[in-house]
């Protein structure tokens, strides 16, 4: 059988590596958002059934102690506000104080 060389690589591939990394193009809180794994004696909030495993660092808003359902509700939210923008970028809505998530549907847990 005849391989097909068509789709091979002769060269390789070299992106921008010398390029600096311009850290202020991802925003101010990009730098100083940051976890820490929760180490030693396990603490289970009142009225929780899951232990806390982890702190989140965003910057100047602070930390705030995570269980694990949490995590994946930010996890969840964060990809629902991704995709919501995707969709206003596509229908030209632009992003205002007054209507930031008036416009689209979003998914609603209860």
């Amino acid at each position: 059988m005849k391989r097909n060389d068509k789709f091979s690589r002769s060269k390789p591939t070299i992106h921008n590596q010398n390029k600096p990394f311009d850290r202020k193009k991802y925003g101010p809180t990009w730098d100083h958002i940051r976890f820490e794994l929760k180490k030693g004696e396990v603490v289970v909030p009142d009225g929780a059934n899951q232990a806390l495993i982890a702190t989140l660092f965003l910057g100047k808003c602070g930390h705030i102690d995570l269980t694990y359902t949490e995590i994946s509700r930010i996890i969840e939210t964060c990809s629902d506000a991704l995709h919501a923008a995707r969709v206003a970028q596509r229908l030209g809505i632009e992003p205002g104080p007054m209507n930031t998530n008036r416009n689209l549907k979003t998914r609603r847990m209860v």
